[in-house]
């Protein structure tokens, strides 16, 4: 058997180095999302470049010794081993070798474009052009390496969320969406001082590495941040008013990339659960607590999924007369024994995105145990409470007639609370649904008016029936102090809507609001929050009007 000559073998490694080369390059475009044409350019460059050195190497065995190829030679391991271009070759007087060697230069500028390029790509945000969570890594990788080193330096990091981003992409569409993130990347890249960096991660989360700033001297840069954020935003002819939440964790040493970014966004996680708008700073105890959360997510997971949650129910009374004039339901969760209480429930469901499911299951219990109740009492009606959750995560619409048709009843027999912080927040994408399931038959009511700054323009544009006045302007009423409640319920009548107080427990706020002429009222001192089979017999020696 005749062996291979040189030329077959070399052909057999340039073929085998190709495909290594569209292989390696087809592996950067998956993890990188390039191209198809950018893979076709930079491979066919490759076979040329490639196809150039077997040629050189063919004329080197043909015409040993040449000057001209032996300086082709040395221009091809120099275009491997540098980033001069073609310039940087000399003339051999050989006219095709110089071409050659021209084109090889050209070639090898074009792959090191191209190899830039896709590096780029791979640690860069395409939308608004920061560095992207691979970018962050090698930076804190490099800040951490820095803090052995300069053990006195302080770098910290901060997560930014974007308050409600995802009713921009729902209400406006995801064009506007997409401007609303390139406008908050310019103004946190204004933010930046030396040294620091700037990086999306993805949807409407940020991060900035902060040099020489301790995380718990952070407060005042990020009142900065608060006021750059907020700033009006023009959208598709709408004036948007954004807010951030943030946690920021201190970079020490010995920690990994890992844990630093954990320890932020366990930060970031705590501040959202206690309100938005807030800067959190990290806490050993954090760990713990998140540890505790994760069980008490999955318990209430499974509480949803099996309906172990219950609805209790508190009257709203005729404080002139003790006339039952409907209720309120109230979802309850007993957990390992202990009564959960709500707002951490609730908080927890809206942060691990349980919210609809859990709105869903109480418009459902509660659906059930009114049509039992309005089987005693014809006419009674219901408030329930609606999240932001349930607006934006969920087809409101569909949830709320599943729950009445399967019920038997009428969507009347429901009144729809949403607080008023929520529609000052989100006008844009609630009020177009409320409008929506008003036409339908539906019945709005403003929760806990007074706190969440509505405009008297805005409360005219709502499409409302009655709103209520938050406790925190009943309890005043006990020392004489009735100011608000009076200019309150003197605007709710001349708006034509219904009045509700709520939060009442003292006689003497009782007196002063039928005084006032506000006698529609729920609180501890008329009666508590209690099981259906409790209100059942309690209803039985009362006047219910419904």
């Amino acid at each position: 058997m005749r062996p291979k000559s040189p030329h077959s073998m070399q052909r057999v490694l340039l073929f085998a180095a190709l495909a290594a080369v569209v292989l390696g390059l087809l592996c950067a475009a998956w993890v990188a999302n390039v191209s198809a044409a950018t893979i076709a350019i930079v491979g066919v460059t490759t076979a040329t470049y490639l196809g150039a050195a077997e040629l050189g190497g063919r004329w080197r065995d043909r015409s040993r010794p040449n000057d001209g190829l032996s300086a082709l030679e040395q221009v091809i391991e120099q275009a491997t081993n540098s980033s001069q271009g073609a310039s940087g070759w000399i003339d051999s007087g050989n006219a095709r070798v110089d071409a050659i060697a021209q084109h090889v230069m050209a070639l090898h500028i074009e792959v090191s474009t191209h190899r830039r390029g896709l590096e780029y790509v791979a640690t860069h945000d395409p939308l608004t052009g920061l560095g992207n969570r691979r970018y962050l890594s090698e930076r804190l990788a490099q800040a951490l390496n820095h803090i052995r080193s300069h053990p006195h330096i302080s770098i910290s990091l901060m997560l930014i969320d974007v308050d409600g981003f995802k009713l921009i992409n729902d209400g406006l569409g995801h064009a506007a969406g997409d401007a609303a993130l390139c406008e908050i990347a310019k103004r946190l890249r204004a933010l930046l001082r030396e040294g620091d960096t700037l990086a999306r991660l993805g949807s409407d989360e940020f991060a900035l590495l902060l040099f020489n700033l301790q995380a718990a001297d952070a407060s005042s840069f990020f009142g900065k941040l608060q006021n750059e954020i907020s700033l009006p935003l023009n959208l598709d002819r709408r004036v948007v008013n954004l807010s951030a939440s943030a946690g920021i964790a201190e970079g020490v040493a010995g920690m990994t990339v890992h844990d630093w970014q954990r320890h932020a966004d366990l930060a970031l996680v705590a501040g959202k659960r206690s309100g938005r708008t807030r800067l959190s700073v990290f806490r050993d105890s954090m760990q713990s607590d998140a540890a505790r959360q994760l069980r008490i997510e999955h318990a209430l997971r499974l509480a949803i999924a099996h309906d172990d949650l219950t609805v209790w129910f508190q009257p709203m009374i005729d404080g002139s007369n003790g006339h039952v004039l409907g209720l309120e339901a109230l979802c309850r969760w007993t957990h390992e024994g202990d009564a959960m209480s709500p707002q951490e429930f609730i908080s927890l469901a809206e942060s691990a995105g349980l919210i609809s499911a859990l709105g869903r299951a109480v418009l459902a219990h509660t659906c059930r145990d009114l049509a039992d109740l309005r089987a005693r009492h014809a006419g009674l009606r219901c408030s329930v409470n609606l999240s932001i959750g349930q607006f934006l995560d969920s087809d409101i619409e569909s949830d709320l007639f599943a729950a009445v048709d399967a019920a038997g009843l009428p969507i009347g027999a429901l009144r729809l609370e949403i607080t008023e912080s929520l529609v000052a927040s989100h006008e844009s994408g609630v009020v177009p649904t409320m409008r929506r399931l008003v036409e339908r038959g539906a019945e709005f009511c403003l929760d806990d008016f007074g706190t969440g700054f509505s405009s008297l323009d805005r409360l005219r544009q709502l499409p409302i029936k009655s709103l209520k006045i938050d406790r925190s302007f009943v309890t005043p009423l006990q020392h004489g102090d009735d100011v608000m409640v009076r200019n309150i319920f003197s605007l709710s009548r001349d708006l034509g809507l219904d009045t509700v107080a709520e939060g009442v427990e003292h006689e003497e706020e009782r007196r002063r609001l039928c005084a006032i002429g506000c006698t529609v009222m729920q609180g501890y001192l008329l009666a508590r929050p209690m099981p259906t089979a409790e209100l059942i017999k309690w209803l039985e020696h009362r006047v219910v009007r419904g």
